[in-house]
């Protein structure tokens, strides 16, 4: 058994072999320059490791309700390029592979991601540059839409199909997450609340 397989023993018992296809990723080295941070907050253990520029090049959180980690790369620029996550919870592991590119005239980036590994593999889609709309007095809402571009195997019966337009709408009040609203030309809706909000703003 390898370290990285010990490591997630430890935190859930029941994760003593990850399943066939899917490799945990592990923690890579601290470069030069860069600094590790290992703390916890509450129930929810944090591990951090930052490159020279102060970038999060890993990032792993984990408490008895979760436990994900992340892998960035970055460009010289320092704009985020490659990210990896893992979800580690025995039985619902996935891998999902988000590439980013970046326009030369305004710096927006668009993102391509699959899910490598899950009930979902094989779902891609696409992320256009997020719009952002400032309407003063604190009150800002983006908006990001999402393309699909395959369905994938849809194990969890909760990925759209392809050629589906997804719109998020996110309302933020002075750098506070108020809620989401989430439509698709699937005629799906949903919506997200912060904790204390009642109704998402009306501010369009």
């Amino acid at each position: 058994m390898n370290m990285d397989n010990e490591n997630n023993s430890q935190d859930h018992q029941d994760f003593k072999f990850p399943p066939e296809g899917f490799e945990v990723f592990s923690a890579p080295e601290i470069p030069e320059d860069g600094d590790e941070n290992n703390y916890e907050v509450k129930e929810t253990k944090k591990h951090i490791i930052r490159d020279a520029n102060g970038n999060e090049i890993f990032k792993h959180e984990s408490n008895p309700d979760s436990d994900w980690q992340k892998k960035m790369t970055y460009d010289e620029q320092n704009r985020l390029t490659v990210m990896e996550s893992q979800k580690l919870i025995p039985g619902q592991e996935s891998h999902t592979l988000d590439k980013f590119e970046y326009d030369e005239k305004t710096g927006e980036a668009t993102k391509t991601g699959s899910i490598e590994f899950g009930q979902d593999a094989g779902h891609i889609y696409k992320e256009l540059p997020i719009v952002e709309k400032n309407l003063g007095n604190g009150r800002v809402i983006k908006t990001i839409t999402t393309e699909v571009l395959e369905q994938g195997e849809n194990g969890s019966g909760k990925k759209a199909e392809k050629g589906t337009i997804i719109t998020k709408t996110v309302f933020m009040k002075n750098g506070k997450w108020q809620g989401d609203k989430v439509t698709g030309t699937d005629d799906s809706e949903s919506e997200w609340l912060a904790e204390g909000v009642k109704e998402l703003p009306n501010w369009e």
